[in-house]
């Protein structure tokens, strides 16, 4: 559980921020039944990663990811993932094979956007 915190590459007020912030993650959640809540990001490539199901992100508040420069505020490639009363500022929501993924009660401001990615399963090869 990640609870009332605060995650950024560099410091909210900096002058002159350090060139990769952009190629980092700020939370990465690769297990599953993981809860996200209260949580602010901001100066990061990608504000968290849910790789896992069962999870629930509430409250998550990303800003500074700059979508506009290849950074997304919540990444989901699994099923079975819960987003809830967020607040995306001029950040995107990725969700990759979006089964049984709910986004509820979640704005988005400026640049902020819902992406919806369906992508081919993976097939077993024949020999």
């Amino acid at each position: 559980m990640v609870h009332e915190a605060w995650f950024g590459a560099v410091y909210y007020d900096a002058k002159r921020p350090f060139d990769g912030w952009n190629a980092t993650t700020a939370i990465q959640l690769q297990g599953n039944d993981h809860v996200v809540h209260d949580v602010i990001v901001f100066a990061a490539g990608v504000a968290i990663n849910v790789t896992h199901g069962a999870s629930l992100v509430t409250g998550l508040h990303c800003w500074n990811d700059a979508t506009a420069l290849g950074g997304e505020g919540i990444i989901v490639r699994s099923n079975s993932v819960r987003i809830e009363s967020c607040y995306l500022d001029y950040t995107a929501m990725v969700v990759h094979n979006p089964v049984g993924v709910t986004v509820s009660d979640t704005f988005f401001l400026g640049m902020g956007n819902l992406v919806v990615r369906a992508e081919q399963a993976c097939q077993p090869q024949r020999p």
